[in-house]
């Protein structure tokens, strides 16, 4: 809401740190509550200080500003303010000096004296009326503070968007537009802002700043703050399963995610962790000790399918690291909701600094180009096929070896828990397990995300390459076992259906290699089996072969994150666990999809070899000895 008065007092009174001029108290001044951004130049060349403010009262020579506690500029400061037109995509540039400052506000003289800068703020404050009110609000949120930069997207009911596409995108349109439909309240559920390239860079700085301080707290301190998580995010339980719906995960799916996220800070795994960050040696009277000290600024890209998955980053958090997290542009809210009001939380709760957790909402791509080049950036963790300069860790390859002996029931079960995976198969137990997976597979439910019988979530961002990877694989010379085309929430096919038939696909053991060393990583249900096939004169001599040419095809895999082996035989189990030593996990004999104590990923994602985010506290932190000699 716009507020007008005239003659608005400067705020200390008449006893500000510095006076306004007389000029500047005897203009008429309005009251306009609108977010600005505040760039400090500096003369040395050195980087620009940016930090945002909110407007408090304006006339045609100034305006004061509503700033960050503790800000402090000097009195020969040279300024720009950078204001939002009416149109969101442009911004106006303002230059000014510092006329008085006092607690938490700014005086600001504009040096040209433009009178175009009143009629700017007022377009931008009555765009800021403008906005939906029956919409949740979510922003990004640097320095413990959110950030309204105003230039939203939309976010819409899943079940909506599911049921009524059509119309969806329509009101969307709208809504871009400025306008706000009637029927539009029913229909979405939420906007968020976009945060821009400066924002991003000043959370890294805020987390830079925080680190200094963080990097201090005891681990017993960092230990209480995943313990308060653990609270909190039970009490939150409701409503984060709810956000997770909305965005479109189905309601399965969102329970499992949130079991996962409580099996990793459960008591035992967080003992578990804390084991691996210090260490003691004792040779005669030398005492050697373990510590594992933080890399500092730590990125973090969840998956775009399953988001919830970035809590596994807290982990950097009792390592003594801070943090700047992307949430995917596609499905953001559970994140923000997740991080700002159960981490976020926990974290205040324990005294951290505020730049502790950084979330910047916007260009994922964009973003994660910038952290590559900012030197205060330690370490990106991040889901992808990006190659990037700096140290952390990416998503990689499922994969799922069945020997002939193998439970192929429960097999079949645990690959239907998987979306894209790769199934190599003994040649002797080929034909029963397809008859065991196909029934599982194409038992597979789409509907309504509230739906508890739902098993499949639209697969909207996913069709291109859902069917650039069929096209290679028919080419290849694979054969569909069953799906390949798209369904509409009845499971019927339909060519405009906004899920996909989960798919199998028989693929020739030689072109196998070709889609495991692919960079293509998909969430869609697409399953590719494979029958490795032996030769020799005997029955064991055919079974050498056939573990050769599983174990030679995943060699060949540089991100390969997790492995599921089904196999009784004792001999072969050994060697399995001997020779996949590339892999990031493996998991003998078990649902590929449940939760396990020290595991941090739900069950459909996980973290690549060597760089993986199993070991998340580790591969952010390093070892220092301390060796200690009593005299």
């Amino acid at each position: 809401m716009v507020f007008r008065e005239r003659e608005a007092q400067l705020p200390g009174g008449e006893e500000g740190l510095m006076s306004a001029s007389i000029e500047n108290r005897r203009s008429a001044r309005e009251i306009l509550r609108v977010p600005v951004k505040i760039e400090v130049l500096r003369a040395d060349d050195a980087a620009s200080k940016i930090f945002l403010g909110i407007t408090s009262n304006v006339s045609s020579h100034g305006l004061a500003i509503q700033v960050p506690s503790k800000t402090v500029l000097n009195l020969d400061a040279s300024i720009h303010v950078y204001v939002d037109g009416h149109s969101a995509f442009r911004s106006s540039r303002f230059p000014a000096k510092l006329s008085w400052q006092a607690d938490s506000l700014l005086g600001l003289e504009f040096i040209s004296g433009d009178a175009s800068v009143h009629e700017v703020l007022r377009k931008a404050a009555l765009s800021l009326e403008n906005q939906a009110p029956f919409l949740k609000k979510y922003f990004s949120f640097v320095g413990g503070e959110n950030i309204d930069t105003r230039k939203y997207e939309f976010f819409p009911y899943a079940e909506r968007l599911v049921s009524e596409y059509a119309k969806t995108r329509e009101l969307m349109v709208q809504l871009k537009k400025g306008v706000i439909p009637p029927e539009a309240a029913s229909y979405f559920y939420a906007q968020y802002a976009l945060a821009d390239s400066q924002i991003n860079y000043s959370a890294v700085l805020s987390a830079h700043e925080a680190f200094r301080e963080y990097r201090k707290f005891s681990v017993q301190r960092r230990l209480q703050i995943l313990d308060d998580v653990r609270e909190l995010l039970e009490k939150e339980k409701k409503n984060l399963i709810e956000i997770l719906v909305t965005e479109g995960h189905p309601l399965k799916t969102a329970e499992n995610e949130f079991e996962s996220i409580k099996t990793c800070l459960s008591e035992t795994s967080l003992n578990y962790f804390e084991r691996g960050l210090e260490s003691l040696a004792r040779s005669g009277e030398e005492t050697m000790i373990g510590v594992r000290r933080p890399h500092g600024v730590v990125c973090v890209l969840p998956p775009r399918n399953a988001a919830s998955v970035a809590f596994m980053a807290c982990l950097t958090l009792l390592a003594g690291n801070t943090l700047v997290l992307c949430p995917p542009s596609n499905m953001p809210l559970s994140s923000v909701y997740l991080w700002k009001n159960v981490f976020a939380e926990a974290l205040a709760l324990n005294g951290a600094p505020k730049g502790t957790l950084n979330i910047v909402l916007g260009d994922s791509g964009r973003f994660m180009d910038e952290w590559s080049q900012n030197p205060l950036v330690k370490s990106i963790f991040f889901f992808g096929n990006e190659v990037r300069e700096k140290p952390g860790s990416s998503s990689g390859k499922d994969a799922l070896l069945l020997w002939k002996d193998a439970d192929l029931q429960a097999a079949a079960e645990s690959l239907c828990g998987s979306a894209f995976s790769t199934a190599f198969v003994h040649q002797d137990a080929f034909t029963q397990f397809v008859s065991a997976l196909l029934p599982k597979i194409s038992a597979l439910e789409p509907g309504l995300p509230s739906s508890p019988e739902t098993d499949l979530a639209p697969a909207i961002n996913e069709m291109s390459l859902f069917f650039e990877l069929l096209d290679r694989s028919l080419r290849g010379g694979g054969k569909v076992l069953a799906g390949g085309f798209r369904i509409n929430t009845l499971g019927l096919r339909d060519p405009e259906g906004l899920f996909l038939a989960p798919t199998v696909i028989e693929v020739p053991f030689e072109e196998a290699a070709k889609f495991q060393s692919s960079p293509s990583v998909i969430a869609s249900p697409l399953i590719l089996l494979v029958k490795v096939r032996g030769g020799g004169l005997n029955a064991r001599d055919m079974d050498h072969e056939v573990y050769d040419g599983m174990t030679r095809l995943l060699e060949r895999v540089s991100t390969l994150s997790r492995v599921s082996i089904w196999v009784k035989d004792a001999f072969y189990m050994r060697k399995f666990i001997e020779d996949l030593d590339h892999a990031g996990s493996l998991k003998i004999n078990s649902f590929d999809c449940g939760p396990a104590s020290y595991k941090f990923a739900d069950g459909r994602t996980a973290s690549g070899p060597f760089t993986d985010m199993n070991r998340v506290w580790e591969k952010s932190s390093r070892t220092q000895w301390v060796s200690v000699t009593l005299p």
